[in-house]
């Protein structure tokens, strides 16, 4: 079986692209509209425009807090093969797991406030090995469903 999430991955870099663009547009327009200088003293505009900016701020906040990921999943040629990487604007930092199918001990989901991770362990000199947690945000619970069922198959435990 072969995995990817990869519309999704594009869809929200493009709804980020969307929202950037936005703001942009939307400073620029703020700062053309001559009746805010009356309110308040001609701050309006700056109030407005700081406004907005903290709207922008915490939005990316919570984005990046969600821990949203591309996931690559693969259980072909005797390996089980994770590939992920942060769905960001900048700076993707590409990550990769690959476990031999007979080695493969267990997998566990935990949520931890409002992300949920997927632990992976791994059968070395016959103790289990823990792999970093994956974020499994960015999937829905029938992608969640379809990758540990594919696990279940090969979990010595």
């Amino acid at each position: 079986m072969i995995f990817q999430n990869k519309k999704h991955a594009a869809k929200n870099k493009f709804t980020r692209l969307i929202i950037m663009v936005l703001f942009a547009a939307s400073i620029v327009i703020v700062t053309f509209i001559d009746s805010l200088n009356t309110i308040a003293d001609g701050y309006g505009k700056h109030v407005l425009i700081g406004l907005l900016a903290v709207i922008y701020i915490v939005y990316n906040i919570i984005r990046n807090a969600k821990k949203l990921y591309f996931i690559y999943f693969a259980d072909i040629n005797g390996k089980l093969l994770f590939r992920f990487y942060h769905i960001r604007m900048f700076a993707k930092n590409c990550r990769a797991i690959e476990i031999p199918q007979h080695e493969f001990y267990s997998y566990e989901i935990k949520k931890n406030g409002f992300v949920k991770y997927l632990y992976l362990k791994q059968l070395k000199s016959n103790k289990p090995v823990a792999f970093p947690p994956i974020s499994v945000n960015s999937l829905n619970d029938s992608e969640l469903f379809a990758i540990t069922s594919s696990l279940d198959k090969f979990k010595s435990v």
